[in-house]
């Protein structure tokens, strides 16, 4: 029987599943494994260290789905195909559990959470808030998975650090579809969420949770199914149709220095449909749950570990996976400047793979959040100043048509943000944000009241 090495084994493996590019750091002790890499027809991207490496993989991860990469057709010949698991038992029972509990509500809604992006169950999402025609909202995990222009759409809904309108909204209802549930400090406002547990049907990969009762059921057989089912039952024609007041983000007028008031608001006309954005742990995360996607526009986030430096290095790998899909035309990445120090040499990976990064820092000279935990005007939230545009450039010193941008009034960014060259870019871009160093999101702000 031929034998091949460990080494080759592995790259072989990884080759077929369509896993196309390895991300990491050629130590001393793993060299001769790295032999192994191209001549599996695998591309080796090397990271200046391993945080950056293992954001880098997060990015490609979740922006290129496996399950529709492409592989040779001959696996097929030499595979083995198994039989497609047929709906499980409680498939129907879960179904109906849910209708009927529909049925009987008054002030249905939806919300759709991190784990609804995980498992991929946007198309199916889609097809239940067409079928049911009731308020959805978003967590900031589930943020970038539905359309935020449809007329349904009632904002990011994340405890005290919601709109009042949007907490309104979810806090009155009667009947809580929740897709996806994956709480964490962040995205729930630190815990501040008022949503009684008893109107909540919290669905999971594989059970859904009606009141207190369990079913044990795969969701992406549950969600088409639930669809169908309130099609065809009498749902629609007993319950008065909900008109919801429109999702209205109130004009700010332009300040003068740059505020987290106006940035926000003015990034959703900004935005466009085809942009991948993605946006660091922090006053980014809790600042764009209040910007409004155009439609077709994908985000990513992590909130469930706080890990700061994320955006910068999950950048590169979701922009490598995004050229490769030819989905995407522009990434945008928002990032403190205290957690881009983190992760700041994965500037010289993203400006030479992917699609055109266009990179905004928020400087505002310190740890924001962590000032409102502790440490007001402590010295250990501060953080040392560095010019990021001339870092923006020194990292890719090959790549001469780069563009940098210093704003320090609202003025200047909103001249910037309506620039067509600006906006028609084909090379990076990196806009450093001056910006208060006690200013936050109102968000940020309700919490810590």
């Amino acid at each position: 029987m031929p034998e091949i090495t460990i080494g080759e084994f592995i790259f072989r493996r990884l080759q077929q599943i369509g896993v196309e590019t390895i991300f990491g750091v050629p130590g001393d002790y793993e060299l001769r494994l790295l032999d192994f890499v191209e001549p599996a027809g695998s591309k080796w991207i090397g990271t200046p260290n391993e945080l950056v490496g293992a954001y880098a993989a997060d990015g490609i991860g979740i922006t290129e789905d496996v399950v529709v990469t492409k592989v040779p057709a001959s696996i097929l010949e030499t595979t083995k195909l198994t039989t497609a698991l047929a709906p499980g038992p409680q498939d129907e029972v879960v179904v109906n559990a849910i209708v009927s509990r529909l049925g009987r509500a008054k002030n249905p809604i939806i919300i759709v959470d991190g784990g609804a992006a995980r498992h991929d169950w946007a198309p199916d999402i889609g097809s239940l808030i067409a079928a049911l025609e009731v308020p959805y909202f978003t967590t900031i995990l589930g943020k970038g998975i539905v359309d935020e222009v449809h007329p349904l759409y009632g904002g990011c809904y994340a405890g005290a650090s919601s709109i009042p309108q949007t907490s309104a909204a979810v806090e009155n209802a009667d009947c809580v579809l929740w897709l996806g549930n994956l709480p964490s400090d962040f995205s729930t406002g630190r815990f501040t969420e008022h949503v009684k547990s008893s109107v909540i049907i919290d669905f999971q990969r594989f059970f859904v949770l009606v009141g207190e009762e369990k079913y044990d059921a795969r969701i992406n057989h549950v969600l088409p199914r639930l669809s169908s089912a309130i099609k065809s039952s009498k749902l629609l024609s007993t319950r008065s149709k909900r008109e919801p007041e429109p999702l209205l983000i109130p004009e700010v007028p332009r300040p003068i220095p740059i505020t987290h008031e106006y940035i926000w608001n003015r990034f959703s006309t900004f935005l466009k449909p085809g942009d991948l954005v993605v946006t660091e742990t922090g006053t980014a995360q809790l600042g764009i749950t209040t910007t409004k996607y155009p439609s077709g526009v994908e985000s990513w986030t992590q909130a469930v570990w706080g890990s700061i430096g994320y955006a910068t290095g999950a950048a590169v790998g979701a922009s490598i996976a995004a050229k490769e899909i030819g989905k995407h035309k522009r990434m945008i990445v928002f990032t403190g400047e205290g957690s881009l120090q983190l992760t700041v040499q994965a500037f010289s990976i993203l400006n030479r793979h992917g699609i055109v990064p266009v990179v905004f820092v928020l400087n505002n000279n310190g740890y924001t959040v962590e000032r409102y935990f502790n440490g007001w005007t402590a010295a250990y939230n501060d953080v040392p100043m560095w010019d990021y545009g001339a870092l923006f450039k020194a990292f890719s010193p090959g790549e001469k048509d780069i563009k940098t941008f210093k704003v320090q009034t609202a003025a200047e960014l909103d001249s910037l943000l309506s620039d067509k060259a600006f906006n028609t870019a084909t090379h990076p871009q990196c806009v450093d944000m001056v910006m208060d160093t006690f200013d936050a999101p109102e968000c940020l702000k309700a919490v810590f009241k």
